[in-house]
Order: C-alpha cells, then structure tokens, then sequence
C-alpha cells in the first residue's frame, strides 16, 4: 500500500447562488472495518478540530470486502447573521393586482432548527447595515421550505423568506365627485393583525382596511381635504319684503271749518326671483351646527278713525305710532285725541348680506355648503 493510501484529499466549491456555504468533498482509502462517519454528524473525527464545524451530509461506503475510496460530502455553513449580511435577491411580489417591491433571503439551517413559526409572518426583516441594502421598512410575507438543488437534505433546509415593503406603495390623485377638489389616495400592505375598525380624522384623511388572505390587508388612506375651500358662483332665488320708509298725512281743509286727512304710505319696493349667490363648500370630519337664513318677516297694519283710513300692506319697518287729535274747531267731533303704536318687525332693514349653511354625510364626515347673498342694490 502507498505510503499516503490514507492521505485525505479535500476539494471545495461554493454552494450555487444564492445559497451562502462552501460544500466539500473529501476523499481517503480506509478499510473495511472503519466506521462510516454519521450523516449529520461533523468532520472533526475524519480531518481534525480545525473542521467540527463542517456537517457530513453525504457518504459513499467502500467496496464489500475490500479496502475501497471513501467519499465524504460535508459543507460549512455560516451563521443566518452572517448569511443576512449579503444574502439577498430583489424581486416583486403581485399582491391584489398590484406589484410590490420585495426581497428574498434564502437561508440554510439544520433541519433540527427550522421552525414554521420562527420567523412569523409578518415580522420585519433584520436590519444589516451593509450600506447597500440594510433591509430596513420590510416586513415577511410568504416562507417556503425550499430545495436546494444540492444534497443539503435532510440534514438542512433552505428557508426561503420573501420580505416586502411596509411603506406606502401606490398613491394617486381623483377629483372628488361632490367636492371637485382634488383627493390623495394611498395603499400600503400591512399585517391581517393590525387591522383596525375604518376611521376619519379631523385632517380629513380616511382609513379604511381590505382584508386580501389570512395573513395580510391593504390599507387605504384618503385625504378629502379639510382644509381647502371651494367656492363658486351661483343663482338662486330668493325673496327681500318691501320696506317702508314713511307714512305723510295730507291735509286738506274744508270750507266748512273741519278738514280732511289722506295718508301717503311709501315703501321701498320688494324684491323676490333669481339672484347670485356666493357659495362656500367644505369638509369636515364633525357634524356642524347648521345656521339657518335670518327671516325676514313683513307685516302690514290698519288704522281706521273718522278723520281717516290707513292700510299699510306687509312690510318691514320700525315702530309706528299714530296720533290723531279731534280739535276744537271741528264741526262734527268734540275734541279727542286717540294714539295707536304697532311694533316693529323683527328686523326692520334689509342686512348687507344674509348668510346660511347646510350639510349632508359624506366619506364618514360631512360636506357643509354655506351661501351668502347681497341686498339688492
């Protein structure tokens, strides 16, 4: 026999992109009697202490009977820090019709430390600062336990982890049906756990969930503006009562000593039809105290007495009082004298501008329309 018959020889190759290890194949003549090494076991017993932390994971057994070649397939495999620190591949996952960027970590493990529930889905991806890509913002979405194309199995597995993006990944902007104004529309895939009850907040923007599958949802985020106005011009009808300005008595003497009175009543002419109107709309998230439009509420009266009739028809004015004294030198009537007051109406002038809002539910707030009309000229 040679003298180096049971001389080892060891070759070596890195494992294929983008599993992270180095596999070995390591050759000797042994004979017959000499135990196999234990597939899963390491290679200190066949190479020394400098290669316990290589794992067997393949033998061929020597001929029967013979003094034959032994093969030993083992592989040194880094710690998962050490594989996260370069181990990854971009990609994109389709996840309710739209594509989200994400990443791959494929990690290799002993089958005896694999677990399907370590790391969770969901969970974020370990930071490694590598200045390239420190797989920050990403969070587990989908594990599978892959092959490896190699004979890794079953003393290893090939945990396929595909991480994706936590942030908001589609935004766009639609003019608001009802409003006109402009909304922002967000979506982000987050985690089925967090999915919260749909809310509105005093900023206008709304929050509503979509759960996709057991794991995982699309959160939408709406902003209705509360903060802009719009405003517009319209025509809208609307009534200004007459106003009175004054009432004249007349006199007019008679030849037989009395005279006769004859009121003149003048108004300012009403105004009622079609007229433009200053129309203020917003959102806002709490239900707003509608302010009705200031009435105007005309009102005529009479006054009836031998001397004279008076017949004002519904209008706006202040307080009016009427005194109508029978003197001495009246042919008919002994002297009298009789006062009248009728008081004012509500208001008893047109104001500058007359303002009054309304509002209706709208995207879990509430749209207020405010109007405002001018006096007539």
């Amino acid at each position: 026999m040679a003298a180096d018959a049971f001389t080892p020889r060891t070759s070596k190759q890195r494992l294929p992109t983008p599993l992270n290890g180095t596999l070995f194949t390591t050759t000797r003549i042994v004979a017959q009697e000499k135990p196999l090494p234990v597939i899963g076991g390491t290679m200190e017993a066949e190479l020394g202490p400098a290669w316990a932390d290589s794992i067997v994971i393949g033998v061929s057994e020597p001929p029967e009977n013979a003094k034959g070649v032994l093969t030993i397939t083992h592989v040194r495999i880094p710690t998962e820090a050490e594989q996260l620190a370069s181990n990854w591949e971009e990609t994109s996952v389709s996840i309710g019709g739209k594509s989200y960027p994400a990443v791959v970590r494929s990690v290799v493990m002993l089958a005896s430390a694999y677990s399907e529930a370590s790391p969770a889905i969901g969970s974020a991806l370990p930071v490694i600062a590598t200045g390239l890509f420190d797989g920050s913002g990403f969070m587990l979405f989908e594990r599978e336990c892959a092959k490896s194309g190699i004979e890794l199995e079953p003393t290893f597995r090939v945990d396929r982890r595909t991480y994706v993006t936590t942030a908001a990944q589609f935004r766009g902007t639609e003019p608001d049906q009802r409003t006109g104004v402009t909304r922002v529309n967000t979506q982000s895939l987050v985690p089925a756990a967090s999915i919260a009850t749909d809310t509105v907040d005093a900023n206008g923007q709304i929050t509503v969930y979509e759960q996709i599958d057991i794991n995982w949802a699309i959160k939408s985020d709406s902003y209705v503006s509360s903060t802009l106005t719009k405003t517009w011009t319209d025509v809208i009808n609307y009534e200004w009562p007459p106003i009175l300005l004054g009432i004249v008595y007349k006199i007019w003497n008679r030849k037989d000593g009395g005279s006769d009175i004859f009121p003149v009543v003048r108004m300012k002419q009403g105004f009622s039809g079609p007229q433009l109107a200053t129309v203020n709309q917003w959102w806002q998230a709490t239900e707003p105290s509608v302010t009705s439009p200031q009435q105007m509420i005309p009102e005529g009266f009479q006054y009836h007495c031998p001397r004279f009739s008076l017949n004002v028809p519904p209008c706006l004015h202040t307080a009016q009082t009427i005194t109508v004294v029978a003197g001495t030198a009246d042919p008919v009537y002994e002297y009298t004298t009789d006062t009248e007051t009728f008081p004012a109406t509500n208001v008893t002038t047109w104001p500058a501008s007359i303002t009054w809002t309304e509002s209706k539910p709208y995207m879990g707030g509430y749209i207020v329309t405010a109007y405002t009309v001018n006096r007539p000229v």
